[in-house]
């Protein structure tokens, strides 16, 4: 972390003092005194680092920095592999997986299946809203296509009636594919969220120019 603080903050252009004037900015003050002994890893005498850092302070410096907290964590794309605390190195692909809740812990024996089942239900929650978010954008698209087809349908011929019957099929098996996922949320005691959110707007027929000119 201490490598990717510095080579982000320099690749921006920004001295210690600018970075924690944006830290500050973002409500978080941090004092340059601070980034630097954050940056260099600075050690007492008994070998503590002077300075650890925070689950706040590593967001903000993430958000300042324009980066993600995990990859100032896990320095993927700069190194295949990332030292674990305390237990060797890993994968920093894995890692980074991890960290962001889309993937095993690394370190978990192969052997260990019921470590491994924990694990993947308690992200559960990770893993159905980023279904559910998939499944909501497939059920926008194809809602806009049913619409465009719609419109089509009132002045083309050959074609388009079957494209639209087959749009519309999709728009269907889209929306039991959003309903589904939310349901799955609630038998797992996950809140899921608010309908239309993101943004889902429904796909409304245009007016007939020539009905309007007429």
């Amino acid at each position: 972390m201490a490598d990717e603080v510095t080579r982000l903050r320099k690749a921006a252009g920004l001295n210690r003092d600018q970075l924690a004037e944006q830290c500050a900015k973002r409500g978080h003050p941090l004092t340059p005194a601070t980034i630097a002994n954050i940056e260099t890893g600075r050690r007492d005498a008994e070998g503590r680092r002077r300075r650890e850092v925070t689950v706040d302070e590593l967001v903000v410096l993430a958000d300042a920095l324009d980066t993600v907290p995990a990859l100032l964590v896990f320095p993927l794309g700069r190194s295949s592999v990332t030292e674990w605390v305390g237990q060797g190195s890993v994968s920093s692909w894995e890692a980074v997986q991890w960290f962001g809740g889309h993937g095993d812990n690394p370190i978990i024996p192969v052997g260990d299946m019921d470590g491994i089942e924990r694990e993947r239900a308690n992200r559960l929650p990770i893993r159905l809203r980023g279904d559910y978010e998939q499944a909501n954008r497939r059920l926008w698209h194809a809602r806009a296509k049913v619409g465009t087809l719609r419109r089509r349908a009132k002045t083309e011929n050959g074609d388009t009636a079957q494209l639209l019957q087959w749009a519309e099929e999709a728009a269907a098996e889209a929306e039991e594919a959003v309903q589904y996922l939310r349901q799955r949320m609630v038998d797992h005691g996950i809140t899921p969220p608010e309908p239309g959110q993101p943004a889902m707007p429904e796909v409304h027929d245009s007016p007939d120019p020539q009905s309007d000119a007429s």
